[in-house]
């Protein structure tokens, strides 16, 4: 049984648009790349900047969440949620 959704880390993102952290951008690209052969879709979490979204979104990662996309907050019709409103943020279709 495989999972449909995975979330990369916003420790991977930090700094993925500049040359000192290509090594994150190998991993993301690994990452994006494995789970599209599973069917799984990527969400990148800390998206803070423009160009951390524009250089995932080149990578091919289809979906991101983070204060650049829109702040937490907490769903009204789930009450599951509003026990932590800090786990709830948009996401946004980047393709």
């Amino acid at each position: 049984l495989l999972p449909c959704m995975m979330k990369m880390d916003a420790v991977f993102v930090e700094g993925v648009e500049k040359p000192a952290t290509w090594t994150s951008a190998k991993i993301i690209a690994a990452v994006i790349d494995l789970a599209g052969s599973l069917g799984i879709q990527v969400i990148a979490e800390g998206i803070e900047t423009v160009a951390q979204r524009d250089t995932l979104k080149a990578m091919g990662c289809p979906l991101a969440q983070g204060y650049l996309l829109g702040r937490p907050s907490a769903s009204l019709n789930d009450p599951a949620f509003q026990l932590d409103a800090s786990a709830v943020t948009a996401t946004r279709q980047l393709g």
